[in-house]
């Protein structure tokens, strides 16, 4: 599936379902606490900043539609990865975005 009036160039653009914007908003209150931070101004400063890169064609933030979230699951059954991890493959998928760059982690959870 392609956005309508959208380039999506390979390399150079950042992708992001909308998934991530909740998950960042739970970071950023966790840290909030801890750090004394004020996790709305960092929220809207991501959203702001999203904005931007998605206006200047640099940012694709997906919809997670039914289709991705199927996709995003048969992901974690096959490879036993993070539900984030595989909404990101499934997301890029979608757009026909696919070359990753991939951070190998410790192995460590948590």
């Amino acid at each position: 599936m392609r956005f309508t009036g959208m380039r999506t160039r390979v390399l150079g653009n950042w992708l992001f379902p909308y998934w991530n914007v909740a998950e960042a908003a739970v970071v950023f209150d966790k840290y909030e606490r801890r750090l004394e931070l004020n996790a709305r101004k960092l929220l809207r400063n991501l959203l702001r900043e999203s904005s931007t890169l998605s206006r200047l064609q640099r940012l694709v933030v997906v919809s997670v539609n039914p289709s991705i979230l199927r996709a995003s699951l048969k992901l974690v059954m096959k490879h036993h990865i993070y539900v984030a991890d595989a909404l990101q493959l499934a997301s890029a998928k979608n757009i026909d975005n696919c070359i990753f760059v991939w951070r190998q982690g410790t192995g460590k959870s948590g």
